[in-house]
């Protein structure tokens, strides 16, 4: 029987996989659950071409995971598919030439596995430019199978992705940080605008093309290349992350779902390449306690910053430059001589509470002292 790496037996038959759905309740997401639950875990797909595989899974709205060339899927590959079954339907194509991606065996051996997320996920300036993406594990990693399944983690979403509802949660939270950028309407809006946001994320993901059809990602093994996509940013609650419609594009950088990086003024679409770098001393922002004293730090700042900047403008350099330090330093003088009035009001208060009570006591004593 196959087994997980810790040695403990691997479900690979349905009845033995049992899978909760978590997903949003629409339609169309429980209905594809239900299918893949309906299907084998890893389906073996023979006697079929490679135009018949990707058609099979141009509907679905999660990247596929395909396991090319062997007699059988390895170890590594069954665990992974096991893990992400609920979403990701999972197939053993052992035809190379039928294999989704047509990548070259000189380069990646005579087995390899593909993470291939069809043209529908995909996002472009122009929906007759869309392109399938798609990850590669060569033969080095497929025969590894700890490799292979840290391997099929970090790559799990080629491309650059059209965020929904759907995936939003999954892709933010993913084991690779997760580079965003939210834009006026969907796919296909065309403009000048939507073709440079194109432009700027295909120079930082640096998509390899395969044939006319398919782009190959690579990811480093650190989180030094990103996850990619895009998402219409006038879709609500991208607010609670600092995204207004009335401000787009605007990038945002998932790391793990725990803190992201938005940035109106460091982190811009227009010089996306070059202030990536700038990005280790970026504000991080989240929804702890921390986060929210942080993200007021950050306004506060940045308030000050755009009068000082007012104040230039109106009175010249010489003038200007003065007139925000010195009201800031004016107003922090009166609210620390307002907190220090009111710390000392609240010690006079406490002490003159203590004093009636102790001259009770010393009565008593001394009325109970006479007596005797």
């Amino acid at each position: 029987a196959l087994q997980h790496l810790d040695g403990t037996k691997l479900p690979y038959q349905r009845s033995e996989a049992a899978f909760m759905y978590l997903g949003a309740w629409r339609q169309a997401e429980m209905q594809q659950f239900v299918e893949r639950m309906l299907a084998p875990l890893v389906e073996t797909v023979r006697d079929t071409t490679r135009d018949a595989v990707r058609k099979s899974v141009e509907k679905e709205l999660w990247p596929a995971l395909f396991f090319c060339g062997g007699e059988k899927a390895s170890a590594g590959f069954w665990q992974s598919a096991a893990t992400v079954q609920g979403k990701m339907r999972a197939f053993h194509v052992p035809d190379l030439e039928a294999c989704p991606a047509p990548a070259s065996t000189d380069r990646f051996g005579k087995e390899f596995v593909v993470i291939y997320s069809p043209p529908g996920q995909q996002w472009a300036a122009s929906t007759r430019s869309l392109k399938a993406g798609v990850s590669i594990a060569g033969s080095d990693v497929v025969n590894d199978d700890r490799a292979l399944v840290k391997w099929m983690e970090i790559n799990a979403w080629p491309g650059i992705l059209e965020l929904q509802f759907h995936s939003f949660p999954d892709f933010v939270n993913a084991a690779r940080h997760g580079l965003i950028i939210a834009v006026r309407g969907p796919r296909g809006a065309g403009g000048e605008v939507t073709k440079m946001v194109e432009r700027k994320l295909q120079e930082v993901g640096k998509p390899e093309p395969l044939d006319s059809r398919t782009d190959l990602y690579s990811y480093s093994s650190t989180n030094s290349s990103y996850f990619l996509a895009v998402i219409d940013g006038t879709l609500d609650g991208l607010t609670n992350f600092g995204v207004y419609p009335q401000k787009l594009p605007r990038v945002l950088i998932f790391e793990g779902g725990s803190s992201w990086v938005e940035d109106e003024t460091q982190l811009r679409v227009e010089h996306l390449h070059t202030d990536l770098r700038n990005l280790p001393q970026l504000w991080r922002s989240s929804n702890s306690p921390f986060g929210y004293v942080t993200w007021a730090l950050r306004q506060t700042l940045l308030s000050f910053q755009y009068y000082h900047e007012t104040c230039i403008q109106l009175f010249g350099n010489e003038v200007g430059r003065f007139v925000m330090p010195i009201a800031g330093g004016g107003f922090g003088l009166f609210y620390a001589w307002q907190l220090m009035s009111l710390l000392a009001t609240l010690a006079r208060s406490l002490l003159q509470s203590d004093v009636p009570a102790v001259d009770k006591v010393d009565e008593k004593d001394t009325t109970s002292k006479k007596s005797d």
